[in-house]
């Protein structure tokens, strides 16, 4: 795998959304709550793997990236990663992902994904 933009082969269409940057609305604790929708389909033309924020269609992956894939794929997988470089001599800080709240704290608290 890799991160961002540090991966060869994603072609940038649109500048509304910025593979890699960050967006101009985002969710605060006990206040108003964003929500962007991420769609990710194979073109059935040119086999390239597109990527769609709000129905923006922002950039692709070339079909040559994914020669496994030309027939198209029955699942996407994504994550995050929290890295503690040992080496650094720096002690382990928090490292919370979203808002770093858990899920128990309800909604307008915990960052949370759904209908994936």
């Amino acid at each position: 795998g890799c991160y961002n933009l540090h991966c060869e082969g994603f072609v940038q269409t649109s500048n509304k959304y910025i593979l890699g940057g960050s967006f101009s609305s985002v969710s605060t604790p006990d206040s108003t709550q964003y929500e962007k929708t991420l769609h990710v389909f194979q073109d059935d033309s040119s086999k390239n793997w597109w990527l769609q924020i709000d129905g923006e269609s922002i950039g692709y992956w070339p079909a040559s990236l994914f020669q496994s894939l030309q027939n198209g794929a029955e699942t996407l997988e994504a994550g995050g990663e929290v890295c503690y470089d040992k080496e650094s001599g720096v002690r382990h800080t928090k490292t919370g992902m979203g808002s770093g709240e858990f899920p128990s704290q309800g909604y307008l608290k915990a960052a949370y994904q759904r209908r994936i």
